[in-house]
């Protein structure tokens, strides 16, 4: 949540859900796989420290 696009009332607009645009990362299959192996060794990292 962005406090700068807080909105009290009502449906967000089409140009306040713009405001997330620059946030978006587009990836190509190969830095997808590779962000994915990151995560899952990064879980498996965790599983295995909760396990000690």
């Amino acid at each position: 949540m962005d406090p700068r696009n807080w909105k009290g009332w009502g449906n967000r607009s089409i140009d306040d859900m713009f405001l997330l645009l620059p946030k978006v990362t587009f990836l190509d299959e190969e830095q997808y796989a590779e962000v994915v192996a990151e995560r899952e060794a990064k879980l498996a990292s965790l599983a295995t420290n909760q396990q000690n």
